[in-house]
């Protein structure tokens, strides 16, 4: 069966078609990964402010809005990472204040996305299941506690922005893979504002043991097994917007998870791989954790 998001022609993901990268905030660095890989990656995720208030927020669409229209005509789609404006806003959205914020953000992204009919992919505020650090996304209220009822709506306010400035987008759903600090499902908004459901994984060396993806990321009660099979009950093409490991230790666990997500088939819609140092270091493309590179590479090259 083929998947096809609202919006979207049909797709089939095969062979190398689904391969991105978030390389960071700079062309060069982009261009390394290209010239490392052996070519344009099919997409490319790229973050708006990773905000502390709605002021660094705004600050960030220009410059964004304008290195996404630099990737497109360099030959890459973009994914477009739209977060909440700062941690514990949650009321805030629900109540209208950032309305205008989000409605010049999606703007801006249209102005910057190729002209036509074709699908602009949106990452509404992810990893919601995550509440350490004060995380900006998380699903909690003004007073840091968790509110899956309160982020639905927030979430649901953006989405409809998005498509209120165009029917091109389409929404992303994205949990951290596994349960964490709140159930993902019960962030779930609901299937006529979703066009993808995705995940995002990471392996640390420093915290998880070579076998974990096989012993906890995927048989996990919300691990990629039950991320995947979600997206299908829903009738959604899954995906992994974040996918980075550490060390080459986890290279056996790439190739697991490569040949595991080629098996999804026209399912399966993109994966990004985190070729940065930034939070963990999972970079490739300077050559670095050279036999993940090498399983990196025949996998999805």
């Amino acid at each position: 069966m083929a998947y096809a998001a609202v919006g979207d022609e049909a797709f089939a993901a095969t062979g190398s078609n689904f391969i991105g990268t978030n390389s960071g905030y700079a062309l060069s660095d982009y261009k390394l990964f290209t010239g490392w890989f052996g070519r344009v990656p099919n997409f490319t995720m790229l973050c708006f402010n990773l905000a502390l208030t709605g002021a660094d927020l705004t600050k960030s669409i220009a410059y964004i809005s304008s290195l996404g229209a630099s990737m497109y005509q360099l030959g890459s789609s973009v994914i477009w990472s739209v977060p909440f404006p700062g941690p514990r806003q949650i009321e805030n959205v629900n109540s209208g204040q950032f309305d205008d914020l989000y409605t010049s953000v999606f703007k801006s992204i249209l102005a910057n996305a190729p002209a036509g009919g074709a699908p602009i992919y949106a990452r509404l505020p992810w990893e919601f299941n995550v509440t350490t650090d004060n995380w900006h996304c998380a699903a909690v209220d003004s007073n840091g506690l968790p509110s899956p009822t309160k982020f639905v709506a927030a979430w649901i306010r953006i989405a409809n922005i998005a498509r209120s400035v165009s029917p091109r987008f389409q929404r992303i759903w994205c949990p951290n893979v596994c349960t964490r600090q709140i159930d993902p499902l019960s962030c779930w908004p609901g299937a006529q504002y979703v066009e993808i459901v995705s995940q995002d994984i990471y392996m640390r060396s420093s915290s998880l043991a070579p076998s974990a993806l096989s012993t906890w990321l995927m048989p996990e009660p919300r691990g990629l097994t039950w991320g995947a099979n979600f997206a299908a009950s829903q009738n959604k093409p899954y995906a992994l917007t974040e996918l980075g490991f550490d060390s080459d230790v986890f290279a056996p666990s790439l190739e697991l998870i490569g040949l595991w997500l080629k098996g999804l088939g026209s399912r399966l819609h993109h994966v990004c791989w985190w070729d940065r140092t930034t939070d963990i270091n999972c970079k490739l493309s300077d050559g670095q954790h050279a036999t993940l590179g090498a399983t990196f590479k025949g996998q999805f090259a």
